[in-house]
């Protein structure tokens, strides 16, 4: 089967991720600013997937903490202006419409595996319109000592990650 370029629709797609904060707390926010591409078959078997997040489009609805987690110390958004995810291995179905999509997230110059679950939520194909909607789920174990950590800054290590990802042929 041969397989079909798909790519991410900014405008519908969000990573939302939650770190743990003071030992005490989660800060959540979401990533707004997200391209690249999937190649796979019409039916997504074994997909090869590209993503590009601007860092500089993290949003906690806390502007302090928006400019500590982009800042030097932390993501460093300036000078790494993308985080960078892509998958390894294929993709695995593991029950229904469920799969498992391991992968390599980079982050400033560090790369760290990250298991994604996926749902398949939708796949739209007919002449006039291609699409596709995925719901995605996964844990990322960061190195306390990549990131800048005291006591008033105290970011725990998981980061978990919820993402919307839309969908569509590359024309």
């Amino acid at each position: 089967m041969s397989k079909v370029v798909w790519t991410i629709s900014s405008e519908n797609s969000r990573i939302y991720i939650k770190l743990k904060w003071l030992r005490i707390s989660q800060l959540a926010g979401y990533l707004t600013r997200i391209s690249g591409e999937v190649h796979a078959d019409r039916f997504f078997t074994n997909p090869e997937v590209y993503l590009f997040i601007e860092a500089g489009s993290l949003n906690t609805q806390y502007p302090e903490q928006n400019d500590r987690l982009k800042g030097q110390k932390m993501l460093d958004a300036e000078k790494y202006p993308f985080l960078e995810f892509s998958s390894i291995e294929g993709c695995q179905l593991r029950s229904g419409s469920i799969w498992e999509l391991p992968g390599v997230m980079t982050i400033k110059e560090s790369k760290y595996p990250l298991t994604m679950i996926i749902n398949k939520s939708d796949i739209t194909l007919n002449r006039k319109k291609n699409t596709a909607r995925f719901r995605l789920f996964g844990e990322l174990n960061l190195e306390k000592s990549d990131f800048y950590c005291t006591a008033e800054n105290d970011y725990g290590r998981v980061v978990t990650i919820e993402a919307e990802i839309s969908l569509k042929v590359k024309e």
